[in-house]
């Protein structure tokens, strides 16, 4: 059978690329019914066969392909056809609405019983069984839920699947559509799946090993010895819970001695957990693996590393070898103590504060970043696991800035306007898993001209000739929100249709600073895409967080009163000021915090601002934008006409606290204030590099991270890697590494311990045997099984005499006052 021939719109589109752009937000009967809508723009009816054919012949380049069909585009066309696939869309979720509000009003009406009326909607109006059923359940949603299916056209399919979804999926998918993204019944499916699997935590998984374990040692030993072990290791989660309270409450001083409480508590956490040691060896008998190999073992074999954890912890705490740090309870054997007990608890009220047996460092991933500017992507993108190969900017004070924050960067001044793009990037093929960058905002910034494509500063095509030349795993772009504006129609259609030509999976969305506990109101969109299919479909677009709070201009208080008495901020023995000037100050201060400390700013734009409207915005917020001052008012400084209008300075201090920059990151040492406040101003908020790294680097490495735990964490200053003391063996498998720094920290820790012991018996060098540092030559003769045996039973010998003695304390405390330290 011959090729279809290609078919053209008046414009030398291809009917596919018109059809898949303008219907690809529809499904279902929507999509039926949009198709006829557009047939004047297409001509002849649209063929399947026609949909995926190449405009130009298949030797052509891409560029020319490209060219051929996106030159001849009328974006007016493109708008109107828009426009009136939306009123269609709309004309047909009002009519879904209205028919579900007239079956609903009749059933509530007619008094007929449930099962009649549902019976005379399906044989008399026609009604089939799914549109009965969400006509009900759509009730039930909130209001609020209601609003935004109805404003954001949603068809019935996703309605029917909204409604049966669980309230957490629910809840979900209405936050991804309310940000405008496009939600068809398949993605409701897929957010259910996905937190049913995020739900699915260490823990758990911890509780499920715990079962096969129970359920094997309960067939070959019974019941009862089974929960004798619970009994004694909830007595003891219970006692290690009370000593960590108690040690908290020790007052500074104390704290500075290194006193520990008073009391037999330490003595009783000891026997305990010698009892459960004994029942644990009984019911689940080694071979353990030794202490330094159990961080290993958790990778390669997890029962085995489980079983080897719990041991040596209850081991540990049993001969006393537990100590407290930054509020913490830490064993010798860097196990978590509280991890080990909630896992043999039975009770599960511990559950959910059970810890990962195992640490599991992100792996790093390398990413290029274009028109890097300060560097707040950054600084976010290193905070969620990557780390830049390459950052590009033209701008002389941007690689400056990033130059004296790290030197070891690789920072390139090109100008990707004039570069020979293929020459400069090629190299990088294969070797990066992110592209990214915040090509220049201006061009659709409504605080500029808005010329969009037209201007010389717009750097899409250019980006995505980048990726076509790195081929890079993942890629996004961040830009201002006017880019989706329908003046820019076109130049997204475009920028698409190249990204789809490449083999990747493009789609995009809104994230919005004031969301993820900044200040300030700064909506971005975020285009983004994968290399494979199957990434593009594993990706979650980060919502807001339940219980994060959202920052207010009160959280920077201290960087825009740094004088204010009584302040936590500030220094007791700070600078002096009369007290007429303080007073005015205070004065001055305390109203504003009254009038505008529970207000976001609007967005920090590029300074300064050119628009009124922006800037009688910033001044509704307190804040005179244009004023830029190299450090906020002083006491002394502070008039009544200060006090009278309520408005403060721009500093850049305040500057990077609203774009969440750490304060510790420096600024071209040698830029004036204005260009250091144009640095900050088109900088891209850290935390929201931070957001989108974590869920690109979830989806590339495999390692989950919750975004709620990863806001736990300040956005901190990137800093370069040490060289590290010992030999890294693991340079590309950080879960690896940190298991063999664990090992030797743990070798080195039971050497001491060994040169400790063998003074106390006065071994002879011949008689002495060291752990295991990997280097056979300095001691020969340790693989003597007999010297190993003798020098094991002394020191069981000695471990014997230290638990007898406790006992003995035990008995003669009472309610005792044993000082519970233990040497």
């Amino acid at each position: 059978m011959s090729a279809p021939e290609k078919s053209l719109t008046p414009d030398g589109f291809t009917k596919g690329k018109l059809a898949k752009f303008l219907l690809n937000p529809l499904s279902g009967q929507q999509f039926q019914f949009a198709r006829s809508k557009i047939q004047p723009h297409l001509g002849a009816p649209v063929s399947i066969e026609v949909l995926d054919q190449p405009v130009e012949e298949r030797s052509a380049s891409a560029r020319d392909r490209y060219n051929a069909w996106f030159s001849q585009i009328d974006g007016e066309k493109l708008t109107k056809a828009k426009k009136e696939i939306l009123r269609a869309r709309a004309r047909m979720t009002r009519a879904m609405f209205d028919m579900f509000e007239l079956a609903e009003a009749f059933r509530a009406e007619s008094g007929i019983p449930a099962h009649h009326i549902d019976t005379w909607l399906h044989e008399e109006c026609g009604l089939d069984h799914d549109q009965i059923s969400v006509a009900q359940s759509h009730k039930i949603m909130s209001e609020d839920a209601q609003t935004t299916v109805r404003l954001r056209l949603v068809p019935f399919e996703t309605l029917k699947a909204l409604t049966r979804a669980g309230d957490k999926t629910q809840r979900e998918a209405l936050l991804r559509i309310k940000d405008g993204q496009v939600i068809d019944a398949a993605a409701i499916r897929q957010i259910s799946t996905k937190l049913a699997n995020r739900a699915a935590t260490d823990w758990k998984e911890n509780f499920k090993l715990r079962k096969r374990m129970v359920d094997r040692a309960v067939r070959q030993q019974g019941k009862l010895p089974i929960k004798e072990l619970e009994d004694v290791v909830g007595r003891l989660h219970e006692r290690l819970r009370e000593y960590v309270n108690i040690c908290n409450q020790r007052t500074s001083s104390e704290r500075h001695e290194g006193l520990e409480p008073d009391g037999p508590d330490v003595l009783w956490i000891m026997q305990d957990a010698r009892n459960a040691c004994d029942l644990f060896t009984t019911l689940f008998p080694g071979p353990y693996g030794t202490e330094e190999d159990i961080a290993t073992l958790l990778i390669d074999d997890f029962e085995s590393g489980v079983k080897s954890a719990c041991f040596y912890a209850l081991d540990d705490l049993a001969d006393g070898d537990f100590y407290m740090e930054d509020g913490i309870l830490k064993l010798g054997c860097e196990i978590s103590p509280s991890t080990v007990t909630t896992f043999l608890s039975r009770n599960k009220a511990h559950g959910n504060q059970l810890a990962r047996f195992s640490v599991r460092p992100v792996k790093t991933l390398q990413t290029i970043e274009l028109c890097a500017g300060a560097g707040g992507e950054a600084i976010g993108l290193c905070a969620s696991g990557f780390e830049p190969m390459l950052l590009v900017d033209n701008g002389l004070r941007a690689s400056q800035t990033l130059k004296a924050n790290r030197p070891d960067w690789n920072v390139s001044r090109l100008n990707l306007k004039t570069c020979n793009i293929e020459e400069e990037f090629a190299k990088y093929n294969g070797k990066v898993d992110l592209v990214s960058g915040g090509v220049p905002c201006q061009p659709f910034s409504e605080a500029g001209l808005r010329e969009g494509e037209l201007d010389k500063r717009n750097l899409f095509n250019e980006a995505i000739e980048i990726v076509g030349a790195v081929r890079p795993r993942a890629f996004f772009f961040e830009n201002v929100t006017g880019l989706n504006d329908d003046d820019h129609i076109k130049m997204r259609l475009g920028n698409y249709s190249q990204l789809k030509d490449l083999g990747y999976s493009v789609s995009t969305f809104v994230i919005d600073a004031q969301d993820w506990g900044l200040p300030q109101r700064r909506a971005r969109v975020i285009t983004y895409g994968f290399a494979k299919s199957s990434d593009f479909a594993a990706f979650d677009v980060p919502t807001p967080i339940d219980g994060l709070s959202r920052a207010t201009l009160e959280t920077v208080a201290d960087v825009l009163f740094p004088y204010l008495s009584g302040s936590p901020w500030r220094k007791p023995d700070g600078e002096e000021f009369s007290d007429e000037a303080q007073k005015q100050y205070d004065r001055w201060a305390n109203a504003w915090l009254g009038e505008h400390k529970s207000k976001h700013t609007p967005t920090v734009v590029n300074w300064p601002i050119q628009t009124t409207a922006i800037l009688e915005q910033w001044e509704a917020q307190g804040i005179s934008f244009n004023d830029l001052r190299p450090s906020p008012p002083r006491p002394g400084e502070i008039t009544e006409t200060d006090i009278e209008k309520l408005l403060v300075p721009i500093t850049i201090s305040l500057l990077k606290r609203l774009q969440g920059i750490p304060d510790d990151w420096e600024l071209a040492p040698d830029a004036g204030l204005k260009a250091q406040a144009r640095l900050v101003g088109n900088a891209f908020p850290p935390v929201l590099a931070r957001m989108i790294g974590h869920r690109i680097h979830a989806v590339l490495s495999g390692e989950e991270i919750g975004l709620h735990e990863a806001m736990k964490d300040q956005v901190r200053k990137p800093v370069a890697k040490a060289a590290p003391n010992r030999t890294v063996k693991f340079p590309n498998d950080p879960r690896r590494q940190k298991a063999e720094e664990s090992r030797q920290r743990l070798r080195e820790r039971n050497r001491a311990i060994a040169e400790e012991y063998y003074a106390s018996f006065e071994l002879s060098d011949k008689d002495r045997y060291y752990p295991d540092d990997g280097d056979d030559d300095d001691h020969p003769d340790n693989s003597s099984v007999e010297q190993l045996e003798r020098i094991g039973a002394s020191m069981r010998r000695a471990a014997e005499r230290k638990r007898a003695e406790a006992v003995v304390k035990i008995d003669a405390s009472g309610s005792g006052n044993i000082r519970a330290r233990n040497a």
